[in-house]
């Protein structure tokens, strides 16, 4: 494991394009934001940066609904909207292959009367191909990493999935895709055509570009599934459940334990210690990216804060006439 790291450390990379200046900033004002993102909105930001999304648009009654097929062509899907549901086929609540609006309007009644009037249509995708995951998540030391595998409703079962630091380039992907199981699959097996890897892994790299540029603020990313076909790759599903990152919660839990009314001081030590120990007012946190998630939350939270460097330490104060309003 440590061979192969310093390996992909010496490896030398293709250019690896950035983001654009307007697409990074409407990432940051989003992940700033504590309210949950939903599923169209997680479209909307991906597509923003270069992954391939389906067309799709969110409602919250029959008129509406209507209004947006009329600009979309059949067939098409629906999927329930409503919070706290992750695996929606699991509570029946997304219907495929809708063909005309009688279809669209008896699928909506049926969703609508059992799990509430927020639905999102979306453009079916009918092709055939191989079904991928990729995503982002958050390693306690490394922050953000790139997961990318074989995924689908079977995806935990499966657990072909392999991970990656990023960001990297197309290379890199393609190397990581010959790590998992199924590589075969993408190769096309039995007289099925082989999908386009190439597609995958510039989606793949797009994503890790991302997870780096954002890597203070960004949390868990998961699009699952991503269709890759002979022709590309577009993400069928995509959410960002915990987009700003746990550390951030865990921080803001810490900070509203350790608030005095006059103010806290804290005390960043540059090596980890055997937990949170000291007064009320003046603690050790054992957590080497302290400051920074600090920092974050404070500029997410509209905080007041004030630091000054000392040798191996560094002193924070925040006013607390001026915390959690």
């Amino acid at each position: 494991c440590m061979l192969g790291h310093r390996d992909h450390r010496k490896r030398q990379r293709s250019a690896i394009p950035p983001l654009d200046a307007a697409s990074l900033q409407r990432w940051r004002q989003r992940l700033d934001d504590p309210t949950p993102v939903t599923e169209a909105q997680a479209c909307v930001l991906l597509a923003a940066i270069g992954i391939p999304m389906p067309e799709v648009c969110a409602v919250d009654s029959e008129a509406s609904l209507l209004a947006c097929a009329a600009e979309m062509d059949f067939p098409l899907v629906l999927k329930t909207a409503a919070p706290g549901i992750h695996h929606k086929s699991d509570v029946g609540g997304v219907v495929l292959g809708i063909r005309d609006r009688a279809a669209l309007r008896a699928a909506y009644a049926r969703i609508s009367e059992r799990l509430g009037p927020r639905v999102l249509l979306v453009q079916m995708i009918e092709d055939e191909g191989v079904e991928m995951i990729l995503g982002i998540t958050r390693d306690a030391q490394f922050g953000p990493l790139v997961v990318l595998g074989f995924g689908g409703v079977h995806a935990e079962l499966l657990e072909d999935v392999t991970v990656l630091l990023p960001p990297f380039d197309e290379a890199d992907a393609l190397r990581a895709l010959g790590r998992l199981r199924m590589r075969a699959l993408l190769d096309g097996l039995r007289g099925a055509p082989a999908v386009d890897v190439a597609a995958f892994c510039r989606v793949a790299s797009r994503l890790s570009v991302l997870a780096d540029a954002c890597r203070e603020h960004i949390g868990e990313v998961d699009i699952n599934p991503l269709l890759v076909d002979a022709n590309g790759a577009i993400a069928l599903d995509a959410r960002l459940p915990d987009a700003r990152g746990p550390e951030l919660a865990r921080v803001q839990q810490l900070i509203d334990f350790m608030i005095a009314d006059d103010g806290l001081a804290l005390r960043y030590q540059e090596h980890p210690t055997d937990g949170i120990a000291g007064s009320y007012a003046q603690r050790r946190v054992n957590c080497l990216s302290f400051t920074l998630m600090f920092v974050a939350l404070a500029r997410a939270s509209g905080l007041q804060a004030r630091a000054q460097a000392s040798g191996d330490a560094l002193a924070m104060r925040v006013l607390g006439d001026t915390v959690f309003r």
